[in-house]
């Protein structure tokens, strides 16, 4: 069992099946100015993985306002079947006692068949075509 709110309930770890989708949350300072559009930068690990919900135990809007100031943040999904289909990644559902939803997505910086660097750039991309669009828009509401 977990002591800290951050470390993983291992009690709750599923299999996230491919079709299932996982939210990311996207800080709007992390957008290109002016044009405010999302770019292949936004993909970044903190402490080794990606954090990302799944869609099973989150809504988009639960996503958002997890964050430290919800407003200034936008949602994006992604397909995990379409993730995994990338050389290199793997989804994990890793829940927290504060966030069942939380998951990571693990193999950005990872070396493969070409080096590190350029591999997570590779990668960068791929995850960037796999976004059909925006599941809460940041700017929406300033429309």
């Amino acid at each position: 069992m977990a002591d800290s709110e951050n470390e993983i309930v291992q009690e709750w770890v599923e299999l996230i099946p491919n079709p299932d989708r996982v939210l990311m949350r996207v800080p709007v300072q992390w957008l290109r100015s002016p044009s405010h559009q999302l770019h292949e930068g936004v993909f970044r690990e903190t402490e080794g993985a990606m954090s990302v919900d799944w869609e099973k135990y989150s809504s988009a809007q639960e996503t958002r306002e997890r964050a430290p100031n919800p407003s200034q943040n936008g949602v994006i999904a992604l397909v995990t079947g379409d993730v995994r289909g990338i050389e290199g990644l793997s989804v994990e559902h890793e829940p927290i006692r504060s966030n069942r939803a939380h998951t990571g997505i693990h193999g950005l910086a990872r070396a493969g068949s070409l080096p590190a660097e350029e591999s997570k750039t590779k990668r960068r991309v791929l995850l960037l075509g796999l976004v059909t669009g925006w599941e809460i828009d940041p700017f929406e509401a300033q429309r």
